[in-house]
This record gives structure tokens, C-alpha cells and sequence, in this order.
């Protein structure tokens, strides 16, 4: 059975469309993340699945149970859905201590209290001998840390995490996306997680969402969509890159398309509506090695990062691309191979106006 299902999904804000035409499968066990930036729609999708917004049109399903249909008048109310949520802030009853925030939720829903599941959970996630103290005395990664537990408390259908790490410091953040990814999938939670950070994405997503305008752009894993971005928007919005424009002449087998490129003849990986013809070549930093030996290109400024040189150079036709170097580039003049593995080719059509 589908943990959750989502069809032709629609909402509007003052008139004005914000989500639209929204559909997708999540799958039992599975951990999600949606990624957009600001205003791409992503907390309001997480608040129509929680109940907390009306969608207008389309189709909600969690395990199997329709819990909003605008055309059967079907609006489940947020509490009757089965819902965990945690939200960038923890939001703890600071009257209680840790112990009760977590059981909060069941006492709400009249359920029976679980101390022996609550201590298990803040042994998950590092809290261990934690559960008489109270808020304040916690950081605010422990605090989060709750938060979580106190999600999974009655153990929902179905976690909904809004930006959950993003009110939290760097080391704090690289240590909760590792609870996160030991706990929901030692429980085997069904989760969707909105985030705006694509390494934050791509470290705990099994499968990413991108938003843009309302609208689901690319739905894949990691890889495909870092790697195949169905257009230069998700590129950016995954990472660094470059684009510039080629011909190419000829599609293979799988999508292999050859094309020129720096007066040599070259083979890419392309998007399947991908024709003979003028093209965008993608380039990620990974996708271009820069060689010391004389060439058409000028260095345009580096930085040293992760062990390697991080190049900009100029091509005499104003292109500029992205590579690495293991060796500081002394001279202007340098010359360039790619790596054909990390390239990608769009339709010409696809480039931003």
C-alpha cells in the first residue's frame, strides 16, 4: 500500500496559484525531501498534507485513506490524519520535561502512554538518561533531537519535517541529519522533508522533489537529479555549474549524444528529448579538468577547496567554465578536457531567457 498518494494537487493564495498540479508516490519506509527555494511552494504542500491549508482541487491519500477531496468533500482535520511533524523550531512545553514533551502526543489523542518507546527513542538519538531534565537545560540540537523523538512518539503514519535543521549550526546539522538517517530508517518512517539546502536533500533523501513556481520540476533520486537535471533551473538549484552552447550531430544508443566542443569532438550523456542539433552542455566543476599546457582558455580567478584548485577560465568567445586542478595554475593561458561521465546535454530551448 502507498504511504502517501498525491493527485492533480491545487492551491491557490489571494487568488494566486501556489501549487499546482501536484502529484507523486511515497512509498512505505521510504525518506523524501523536497527542495525548492523560497516561495517555490514547499511548506505550503507540507501544510495541505498536514490538513493545515485547503487545497481547492486534487487528491490526498495517506495508507490507502482519502483524507482531502475537494470533489467528495473529504478535509480530514490535521489531527485525525496519523501525522508526526517537526518544525525548525522544537517548540517544547517548557514546563514539561523531556520525558512528557515526548508522550505528549499520545496523551492528546488519548492513546496509551509508552514510556518504554519514548526512553528507546532518546537512547536513538544520543538522550540517553535525558528525560527528567527540562528544555532550557538542553541545546537547541538537543532540543531538536526531541523534537524528533516526540514525532515518532505515536508512531505516526507518516513524519512531516519542515527545514528541521536549519535553525541549528553546522556541526549541529551534520550531527542531526546522521540521527535522522539512523532513526528513520532503523523505524522504517515514511517521511518528507522540506528543505532548501541540496546537500541537506541529497544526504537524507531516498528519493528529491524539486519545486519551482508550484510545481513538481524533476522527481528521482539524488543522483539523477545532481547528475540529469531535467533543465538549467534544477541545475542551479542543486549546485554549481556551468552551461554553454554546442551542436551536437549525431544521438546513440542510451542517449549518447556526440557533439564539438573546444575544436574536438566529444560524447555526453543528454535528456531523452535531446535532437541533432544546437544543444546546452551542463558543466559541474567535476565535469572539466584543467591542464597547465598551452590552450585557447585564461584562467579567470581559483580557490583552493577539498584538496583541489577550483578553476574559472575564459574561453576567447566569452564562454566561461568551471573545473578543477590538482596543481596551482601559474600561467593565464591553460587548456581543458572533460570528463564526459559528469556532463549532461539539454535541449537549446531549455537555457532561461
Amino acid at each position: 500500500m502507498t504511504a502517501l498518494r498525491i493527485r492533480g494537487l491545487q492551491a491557490d493564495y489571494g487568488g494566486q496559484p501556489v501549487l499546482r498540479d501536484i502529484q507523486f508516490d511515497l512509498e512505505p519506509g521510504d525518506y523524501a525531501c523536497l527542495l525548492g527555494r523560497s516561495g517555490s511552494g514547499k511548506s505550503t504542500l507540507l501544510a495541505a498534507i498536514a490538513g493545515f491549508v485547503h487545497p481547492h482541487a486534487g487528491q490526498i491519500s495517506i495508507d490507502g485513506e482519502t483524507v482531502c477531496d475537494p470533489t467528495q468533500s473529504i478535509e480530514r482535520p490535521p489531527h485525525q490524519r496519523g501525522l508526526g511533524m517537526v518544525f525548525q523550531e522544537a517548540n517544547l512545553w517548557p514546563h514539561l520535561d523531556v520525558i512528557d514533551n515526548i508522550l505528549f502526543p499520545l496523551r492528546a489523542r488519548k492513546l496509551p502512554v509508552d514510556h518504554r518507546w519514548a526512553e528507546e527513542l532518546l537512547d536513538r538519538v544520543g538522550l540517553a538518561g535525558h528525560g527528567r531534565r527540562k528544555p532550557a537545560t538542553l541545546s537547541g540540537g538537543q532540543r531538536q533531537r526531541v523534537a524528533i523523538c516526540r514525532a515518532l512518539a505515536a508512531r505516526p503514519r507518516l513524519v512531516l519535517l519542515d527545514e528541521p535543521l536549519s535553525a541549528v549550526d553546522g556541526p549541529t546539522r551534520e550531527e542531526l541529519r546522521s540521527y535522522l538517517q539512523t532513526l528513520f530508517g532503523e523505524t522504517r518512517t515514511t517521511a518528507l522533508h522540506v528543505t532548501h539546502d541540496p546537500s541537506e536533500a541529497f544526504a537524507l533523501g531516498r528519493h528529491v522533489a524539486v519545486l519551482e513556481q508550484g510545481r513538481i520540476v524533476q522527481w528521482s533520486t539524488p543522483a539523477t537529479v545532481y547528475r540529469e537535471p531535467s533543465s538549467e533551473i534544477v541545475a542551479g538549484l542543486t549546485g554549481s555549474f556551468r552551461s554553454v552552447p554546442v551542436n551536437v550531430d549525431l544521438i546513440e544508443e542510451n542517449d549518447l549524444a556526440r557533439f564539438a566542443f573546444d575544436g574536438r569532438a566529444w560524447h555526453a550523456p543528454s535528456h531523452h528529448s535531446l535532437r541533432s542539433g544546437p544543444a546546452r552542455l551542463l558543466l559541474r566543476p567535476e565535469s572539466v579538468r584543467i591542464h597547465a599546457r598551452e590552450g585557447a582558455w585564461r584562467v579567470h580567478k581559483r580557490r583552493f577547496e577539498a584538496g583541489l584548485f577550483h578553476v574559472e577560465v575564459e574561453h576567447p568567445n566569452g564562454d566561461r567554465i568551471q573545473g578543477t586542478s590538482p596543481h596551482d595554475l601559474s600561467q593565464d593561458a591553460v587548456s581543458i578536457d572533460l570528463v564526459s561521465e559528469h556532463c549532461w546535454l539539454l535541449p537549446a530551448d531549455n537555457h532561461p531567457a
